[in-house]
């Protein structure tokens, strides 16, 4: 699409290895997230699934399992950001869980994910999301001078359990 209700873009595909199917998402521009499986043989949709919670979804990764998808989405509301994390039945592309995680500036690091390169997942199974915070620019808080957060750095274990993150600050340039 082109307008700016149904404008979607591909954030990431990825390839099932089992089955040869391929897993593609990316973010409308208002409310929600798309994935879509495409059987690799002879590209036909096997199904094709929404999925938003808030406002400004906004998906950025993926880790297919054995029998389920894992989908990484930011989203807000207000001025309120969460990471969002969807355990998808790889059959019916229903949800099986959401797990929410609020970033905010009383909650550091304020994560803005925007971008496809942003999930890693680690040798020991972990998951690393990397972002920039509040856009990524120069930004300071109420007195101009005393610079917030701006890149963070954030692992989840396996099961999506919090392990640890980090925040980094910059008060001469961008980050």
């Amino acid at each position: 699409g082109s307008g700016s209700a149904d404008y979607f873009y591909i954030q990431q595909f990825k390839q099932d290895p089992a089955s040869g199917d391929i897993y593609i998402t990316g973010p409308f521009w208002y409310k929600g997230s798309a994935l879509v499986r495409v059987n690799g043989a002879n590209g036909n949709v096997v199904w094709s699934k929404a999925y938003t919670s808030m406002d400004g979804e906004r998906s950025f990764g993926l880790d297919i399992k054995p029998n389920e998808i894992r989908l990484f989405d930011k989203t807000s509301y207000s001025t309120t950001t969460w990471e969002v994390i969807r355990r998808i039945n790889k059959a019916t592309g229903d949800t099986i869980q959401s797990k929410f995680f609020r970033n905010d500036d009383t909650a550091a690091p304020r994560l803005q994910l925007l971008g496809s390169d942003r999930l890693k997942v680690m040798d020991n199974g972990h998951y690393m999301i990397s972002g920039g915070c509040i856009g990524g620019a120069a930004t300071y808080g109420w007195d101009h001078i005393t610079p917030l957060y701006q890149a963070a750095v954030k692992e989840l274990e396996r099961n999506l359990n919090f392990v640890k993150a980090y925040a980094f600050k910059n008060s001469i340039e961008r980050n």
